[in-house]
């Protein structure tokens, strides 16, 4: 992690250097419970990589095409360029699934035991029609190329004649380890803040309590690069604008960068605000100088991805060329006569698209859309909170800069929404998870939040509130999406479809069955951390109340230190 303690001497003082505001990196350790909240995130996605069934996932196909076109061609051609593999719709039928009478609508029927296609018949890409599909175009094509290189290169290193279900699964399997670290990232980063050791496991257990982030976690999907670069440049900007100066933080901020733009335009704002930071940070400083190397490594760096960006504006006109669906032959909508199907959109479709889809679609829902709409203004509480107050020890400036990339992000999708509205009379494109390449600070603010709220009880109430929030709409979300993807008919209980997942997974029982195992550890362990947690409630206000005296007697040594006539240059200058 970027949290290493500096230790550089003052050739001044002959002592070391304090900590710049706001970052006491190095002070405070990881608690247990930010480990138990990696180790359930990792579970969670785990058993939704055999639990989801194959090809379900939201855009899912696409990205194994762009896999398998990578494998073999090494090309990635332009919007609308990339053809879909002729092998996917073959597949369809093995993997339960099968076209409508809309072309463009895939129809997911209930499983069960007594239609598994039986593994011995379950094929091999390699066995089915070469090449490109004469008609059906890849939409992944529209988006840069890193995703599909990740998963393409491991594609070409499977054995010959693998089942397709089961190349499938390995694939899954990289978005795992992809989506592990995000809680322990969103620590790092309250951490960096200088936030106490409540509101660290608070955050990592807040990326933990939005089902649909696991789920997602065990898909092939892009959108898991994308969150894992962009929370690693989030991190980033937490070290630059608490006064972090070194080059090699700088240098890992703008790959990060890179990474994030390469994969996803929803790194476009993220490194806005990653210039943004460095000139909060100089402010702070009042001088530029001290900041040149780090910024020069940034700037140096962030060109591996922002290439592309320059490519589309040059080759398409636009930076995100997007979009489908033919456009309406009278013309554009106006935007007033579009504006109220746009707000329904996001009323009915956002909070579960963030929340818990599970993909499931039609109509059907794994929650009431009133249930989630109340859940989202319950977080919203505390998100508003630790915006505006955030608990001792942590700059409001600070957090607002990180939460702007989510407002930039929210901006650009009702805008992008409303322009292809407006061109093809149909809505789409309103993806809650779309905010997911913020989701470490969204956990961040909520931990926050509550932690103000919490006052000092904050050591064991905010991991207590967001840890038992984790397991029970985890879990449950779980459950839901078992009980519609499986067993017949829908909605039925949850362990009767049993039978069913195991009959349907790509691997054996004996490996299915164990995945379900590390979810139930995971879970045990999480909840006897929270128990253990919050039995030790006194003594863990005491020591933070002990951290806090500590940082505040710092902070005033270290405004002596930088004052005019101390002849010393700003603390942080060390950083």
């Amino acid at each position: 992690m970027l949290d290493a303690p500096d230790t550089t001497a003052s050739p001044r003082r002959g002592r070391r250097s304090a900590a710049p505001e706001g970052g006491r990196a190095g002070r405070v350790g990881f608690p247990r419970l930010v480990w138990a909240a990696v180790l359930f995130m990792a579970a969670t996605s785990l058993t939704w990589s055999v639990a989801m069934p194959t090809l379900r996932s939201a855009d899912e196909y696409d990205h194994v095409s762009a896999a398998i076109s990578w494998s073999e061609t090494g090309e990635w051609p332009g919007y609308k360029e990339l053809p879909l593999r002729a092998a996917i719709p073959e597949v369809f039928s093995p993997a339960g699934l099968r076209w409508g009478e809309d072309p463009d609508v895939i129809v997911r029927p209930s499983l069960t035991d007594e239609n598994a296609t039986p593994r011995s018949e379950r094929v091999s890409f390699d066995e089915l029609t070469p090449g490109d599909h004469p008609t059906r175009i890849n939409k992944a094509g529209q988006h840069p190329p890193a995703y599909a290189i990740l998963t393409g290169t491991v594609y070409g290193a499977l054995p010959d004649g693998i089942a397709f279900d089961q190349a499938i699964l390995a694939l899954r399997v990289i978005s795992v380890a992809l989506i592990t670290p995000l809680p322990l990232i969103a620590a790092a980063i309250a951490r960096r803040l200088g936030a106490r050791r409540g509101v660290i496991a608070g955050a990592a257990l807040a990326v933990c309590a939005v089902p649909q982030l696991g789920a997602f976690g065990g898909a092939v999907n892009n959108d898991n690069l994308l969150n894992l670069a962009a929370a690693l440049t989030l991190l980033g900007i937490a070290h630059v604008v608490t006064g972090d100066r070194r080059w090699w933080v700088g240098l890992a901020l703008g790959l990060a960068g890179a990474l994030a733009l390469l994969t996803k335009a929803w790194a476009l704002p993220l490194v806005a605000v990653a210039f943004l930071a460095y000139l909060v940070a100089a402010a702070r400083s009042r001088s530029l100088r001290p900041w040149l190397v780090s910024f020069s490594a940034f700037v140096v760096s962030v060109p591996l991805g922002a290439w592309w960006w320059v490519r589309n504006v040059l080759v398409y006109g636009t930076v995100q060329p997007a979009g489908h669906r033919r456009e309406l032959e009278d013309g554009p909508l106006p935007v007033g006569e579009v504006l109220p199907d746009i707000g329904a959109a996001f009323v009915e479709l956002f909070p579960s698209r963030f929340w818990a889809q599970l993909s499931i679609k039609y109509g059907s829902e794994a929650f009431p859309n009133v249930l989630l709409l109340v859940l989202t203004a319950i977080v919203a509480i505390p998100f508003i909170v630790g915006l505006v107050r955030p608990p001792r020890g942590v700059r409001p400036l600070d957090v607002i800069l990180l939460v702007v990339p989510m407002v930039m992000t929210l901006a650009i999708l009702v805008l992008s929404v409303t322009r292809l509205t407006m061109q093809t009379g149909v809505v789409a494109g309103v993806q809650g998870r779309y905010l997911y390449s913020t989701i470490t600070v969204l956990a961040l603010v909520v931990a926050l939040g509550l932690g103000r709220l919490s006052g000092r009880r904050a050591a064991w109430i905010v991991p207590l509130i967001l840890g038992l929030a984790a397991l029970a709409l985890t879990l449950g979300s779980v459950a839901r999406g078992l009980s519609y993807h499986y067993g017949s008919p829908r909605w039925g209980s949850p362990l009767a479809t049993i039978d069913d997942v195991v009959a349907w997974s790509p691997v054996e029982p004996w490996v299915t069955i164990p995945v379900w195992g590390i979810l139930a550890a995971a879970a045990l362990y999480l909840l006897v951390e929270l128990v253990v947690n919050t039995a030790r409630g006194r003594e863990l206000v005491e020591r933070e109340s002990r951290e806090l005296d500590v940082i505040e007697a710092e902070r005033r040594e270290a405004r002596v230190e930088t004052a005019p006539d101390s002849g010393v240059s700003s603390v942080s200058s060390r950083r």
